[in-house]
């Protein structure tokens, strides 16, 4: 099944339209059609503090919460709740922040555009250290699973590993060729998975600093990667000789690959056998499994597509609401996924409840490069140097469990 349309609301609506006689833009689209434009319009305060909202055009407003607005079309086939953010975090960057991790222990680091790379408090708000020593731009950061140690990779060709709490980077990780454009842990992260733009995927050993093995190379530009555990009806293989005692928990582990050129691959990281490849129709910028089964694959043309691991060779669905390439994919509960756009657009989806859809607003047509889902928080960065957060559960909590 395809879903084909969008809606999109005034990125400040919430500011605009909790004042009286304030007024906020809305539009309907379906891909590749002209777009209805509508205003809602506050006339009135209510004794709660909520506003009250008269709609245009064949729009109006379903439901209003202190920071979420649900709004639905006449001829749209479904509601869309809108989300404000919570909190925005200025003054870390001064330049489009293209990565950002996220850690249980209370810290974030993030990069930018002037190959800026930083551990913050996102409690407070406070830079805690700067993490020197890449040359060129830095293009993934995260946390391990431990919270404290930070992993980073870009223009160089090097991963570094670092301290969060002193700076300090005693871990360097040389081999790549050119770029690299994505990593993943394996397990609790003594092993690392890498790849570049030169067309390889490497396994890591963190301890000794040293490349165990090059899973594959690929004729093309490798843009993302997810290490996953398979599930039971996957035939993993067997490797061809004994494994290095330096690879760990490798076992189970399955990989799946986006590329410049539109395939992905999935590869069984133990035996090194490739499990399957297909082909998009557009390069594949992001990925991520969704259910223990069920991966997305987050294109440049703007399309997400929905795959079974079981039987990849056809999308079981799609989403597709505009051209605006999809930058990145995160899992949200079980069956759900964010999406963040070029147009500056991030919408939660559920595979289960189509007819549900979820926007974070904010941004004004910047990308938005990275998402993170941590606990009962969302959040992005942008080309607007602005980090957001999102408290989403409440209301995407309530959205699924409402019968109407």
């Amino acid at each position: 099944m395809n879903y084909n349309s969008a809606m999109t609301l005034q990125y400040d609506w919430d500011d605009v339209l909790w004042k009286l006689e304030g007024e906020a833009w809305i539009s309907y689209k379906v891909k590749d059609e002209k777009s209805i434009h509508g205003k809602l319009r506050c006339t009135q305060i209510a004794t709660n503090g909520l506003p009250k909202i008269t709609a245009s055009n064949g729009f109006s407003v379903e439901k209003i919460s202190k920071d979420s607005l649900q709004v639905k079309f006449k001829d749209a086939p479904f509601a869309t709740t809108f989300i404000a953010a919570s909190k925005v975090y200025s003054g870390i960057h001064k330049k489009g922040i293209i990565s950002l991790g996220i850690s249980h222990k209370g810290y974030s680091v993030s990069a930018c555009k002037d190959n800026q790379l930083v551990v913050w408090d996102f409690n407070q708000g406070e830079l805690k250290c700067t993490l020197t020593g890449h040359v060129g731009d830095v293009y993934k950061c995260k946390f391990f699973p431990s919270g404290v140690v930070v992993l980073s990779g870009g223009a160089d060709m090097q991963l570094k590993i670092w301290c969060a709490l002193t700076g300090t980077c005693p871990v360097t990780l040389v081999g790549h060729t050119m770029a690299v454009t994505d990593f993943d842990f394996i397990g609790r992260g003594k092993n690392v998975l890498s790849v570049s733009k030169d067309g390889l995927a490497k396994l890591w050993c963190c301890a000794s600093s040293s490349c165990i093995a090059d899973l594959v190379k690929l004729g093309s530009t490798i843009n993302c990667c997810q290490v996953f555990t398979a599930p039971a009806s996957l035939p993993l293989g067997q490797p061809e000789s004994e494994p290095s005692d330096q690879e760990v928990d490798t076992k189970d582990k399955i990989v799946l690959l986006g590329c410049e050129d539109g395939s992905v691959h999935c590869i069984a990281i133990f035996s090194r056998k490739t499990l399957f490849s297909f082909s998009c129709k557009s390069p594949v910028n992001t990925l991520a499994f969704i259910t223990d089964s069920h991966f997305v694959v987050g294109c440049q043309n703007g399309e997400i597509l929905l795959y079974n691991v079981d039987n990849p060779n056809v999308p079981v669905q799609s989403w597709y609401e505009s051209n605006s390439a999809v930058l990145c994919v995160v899992r949200h509960g079980d069956g759900g996924h964010l999406s963040s756009h070029a147009d500056g657009s991030v919408v939660f989806r559920h595979v289960r409840h189509p007819d549900k859809r979820v926007v974070l607003t904010g941004p004004n047509c910047d990308p938005v490069y990275q998402l993170c889902a941590e606990q009962q928080f969302v959040y992005t960065c942008s080309r607007d140097a602005l980090i957001r957060r999102y408290t989403v559960e409440r209301v995407i909590h309530t959205l699924l469990n409402d019968q109407q």
